[in-house]
């Protein structure tokens, strides 16, 4: 079932499944403008703290890709701009220079776009000339010298290339080569066969998939990988056997293959029917230790749930438009993954806050507990603190970080509930109650509606 209620530029979903757990049941859709907004990826840029967002356009002449900058109250807002070259298409992040900043590294139409975090904001552009047409990215320390390298799959030839980092953001490129087999639309890093080092799945849309197991020197042995034609691919361990699995989108459903430590792979039944699925991703969802997985599929993305042996259920989310690319994030620090798309036909970023009552310690007598109610609500709802050991204050904002309220209460007023806002009545839209007791902290979403 799927229930929306329109505020402004946020719309709460609740998205129920039948084992969907607490965290999950709810998610508040924000977009924000982004033109041509195509790929993202998650990393702290600004040092704070708090992970923030890079967003890729896929646009010809180029414009810069866009930082959302995490606020710290449930909102982005928008940083310094990263000049990139035509044509994005995927973006990886990690820390090319060992400088402690976060860096990131773009797949154009022109090559790869290296982008060095400068101290004090903004990126420097490096542009590596990389054969053919370049498409899919990914990171890992493939020769085990504690620096990140790259993977980059052309998307028509299929050739793959290793990037192994030199250090100070230089890298030495057309590493090796390996093989021209068929266009590379997505790409997966991960031990494969446990033997300690890692391998990379390669997918392939218009035929086979490749598998290639590193030896931890920068080399890899290909074989084939009988997973059928896939869109976008994932990897971890979603039975609990110790063993990565694999996900994949084939044509209209996501399928999802039972590693058996070795390198192999058996297929179980499908895991979701779905109309025209393009990427897939893990993601926390629900807190409880199982990973999980989002599809994109046209104009929905799909919660896959995972019951704990690989089986899951399915709740889809409505996007304002076609989406392309998924990640997912823990961006508020309430243990549940937030849900990133780029929806690039009406130039939007799209993110999904997960709703949740968070339980924290707080030295009373029990877990601290925020709720509101109604929520949504008509200009005004009630806080409620359950469990309250001490003073507290509440501060309220608005989706874009302002400050809207503050004020402190105490364990009484906790349990009686607290009117929100103090005075008056708020206009439609999203906000968040954040209520810190001690060092003990706990964020809620409340949204208002007309």
């Amino acid at each position: 079932m799927r229930i929306s209620l329109c505020t402004r530029n946020a719309v709460l979903i609740v998205a129920l499944t039948p084992h969907l757990v607490g965290a999950a049941a709810a998610y508040v859709r924000t977009t924000y403008f982004t033109p041509w907004a195509f790929a993202a990826a998650v990393a702290d840029f600004n040092k704070d703290g708090l992970p923030d967002v890079i967003v890729v356009p896929q646009t010809s002449p180029p414009i810069p890709a866009t930082i959302w900058l995490n606020n710290g109250a449930g909102g982005l807002t928008v940083g310094p701009p990263a000049t990139i070259g035509a044509g994005g298409q995927e973006v990886a992040v990690g820390d090319w220079n060992q400088d402690g900043l976060a860096d990131a590294a773009v797949v154009t139409g022109s090559g790869l776009s290296v982008l060095l975090n400068i101290p004090g904001g903004g990126f420097r552009d490096t542009l590596l000339q990389l054969p053919q047409s370049p498409h899919c990215i990914e990171v890992g320390d493939f020769n085990e010298d504690g620096l990140d390298d790259l993977v980059v799959g052309d998307g028509y030839l299929g050739l793959m290339t290793i990037l192994l980092n030199q250090g100070g953001g230089r890298f030495a490129k057309n590493t090796l080569s390996l093989g021209v087999v068929g266009g590379a639309i997505a790409a997966a890093v991960a031990d494969l066969n446990q033997d300690g080092h890692l391998d990379i799945v390669r997918a392939n849309p218009g035929g086979a998939n490749r598998l290639y197991l590193g030896d931890g020197h920068g080399s890899f042995a290909q074989s084939y990988l009988s997973i059928g034609r896939s869109g976008g691919v994932a990897v971890c361990d979603l039975d609990g056997d110790g063993y990565i699995d694999l996900a994949n989108t084939i044509q209209q459903h996501v399928q999802a293959w039972r590693g058996q430590g070795d390198g192999t792979f058996l297929a179980q039944e499908a895991t979701a029917t779905c109309c025209f699925p393009n990427d897939v991703e893990s993601a926390n969802l629900d807190g409880d230790g199982s990973p999980d997985l989002v599809v994109v599929e046209n104009t929905n993305v799909l919660l896959l749930s995972n019951r704990g042996d690989g089986v899951f259920d399915v709740a889809p989310l409505p996007l304002p438009g076609k989406g392309y690319e998924v990640a997912a994030a823990d961006l508020n620090n309430d243990g549940i993954d937030e849900v990133i798309v780029g929806c690039m036909e009406v130039d939007s970023l799209v993110v999904f806050w997960s709703v949740r009552t968070v339980d924290v310690p707080n030295g009373g007598p029990g877990p601290l507990r925020v709720r509101t109610s109604p929520n949504p609500a008509r200009g005004q709802t009630r806080l409620v603190v359950e469990n309250l050991g001490r003073d507290a204050e509440l501060s309220l904002y608005d989706v874009s970080g302002r400050l809207v309220d503050r004020r402190g209460f105490g364990p009484s007023e906790g349990v009686g509930g607290i009117r929100v806002p103090r005075v008056g009545r708020l206009p439609a839209g999203l906000y968040f109650a954040r209520v810190r007791s001690g060092t003990w902290a706990a964020t809620t979403r409340v949204v208002m509606v007309r």
